[in-house]
């Protein structure tokens, strides 16, 4: 009965010392995972917050690129705006053609050059110049706030092919809207990334 007495609690120190090796190293396993799982999320943290900040510095980017350089162009060319006011598309398609070939020239993700009327009405687009008379008011939401609201607007919006970064902005004479000028650049994450941009 002894040895019977001794070989159970041998069996029973062998169960316990196996029972606290595994209690351990399950213990240590949950630790080193969860500790895991934590530097993972920082990681993606910062690394989201990374992307989010170069995103940002590339939309301050075409603002200044786009925003300025065009209404400056436009407002001081006095020959497009005989233009404009008098609807000639031969002397629009000129500027705009030569707009457009400097700002592709700058920058080849540059895709669409387009001058808009303020019913929202697209009169030429340098890219299709065939392409005009069509009524953009249900297609293209930020044409039509920014016609309603006589400010300009930059954001991101769904094309036919790709999410693009569109730049839309009010052209005023003597204190009236007369036309919208849309600028399109073609955006893709790992352009972003690569600041191919």
């Amino acid at each position: 009965i002894n040895q019977i007495n001794d070989i159970m609690n041998k069996n029973k120190i062998i169960f316990l010392i196996i029972f606290a090796i595994f209690f351990v190293l399950s213990l240590s396993t949950y630790y080193n995972v969860s500790k895991q799982q934590e530097y993972i999320e920082l990681k993606h943290h910062q690394s989201f917050d990374m992307l989010q900040q170069l995103i940002d510095g590339k939309i301050i980017f075409f603002r200044k690129q786009f925003g300025g350089r065009i209404r400056n162009i436009v407002r001081h060319n006095q020959v497009f705006k005989k233009a404009i006011l008098s609807n000639d598309r031969e002397v629009i398609a000129k500027t705009m053609n030569g707009l457009f070939k400097t700002l592709k020239k700058e920058n080849r993700y540059t895709k669409t050059l387009q001058y808009i009327s303020k019913n929202n009405i697209s009169i030429y687009r340098a890219h299709k110049p065939d392409k005009f008379g069509d009524d953009l008011t249900n297609y293209r939401p930020i044409i039509k706030y920014v016609n309603q609201h006589k400010r300009a607007k930059y954001g991101f919006e769904a094309g036919l092919y790709a999410i693009v970064y569109r730049v839309d902005i009010p052209i005023f004479y003597n204190n009236k809207c007369f036309f919208i000028v849309r600028v399109v650049v073609y955006i893709h994450l790992s352009m972003i990334i690569n600041s191919q941009i």
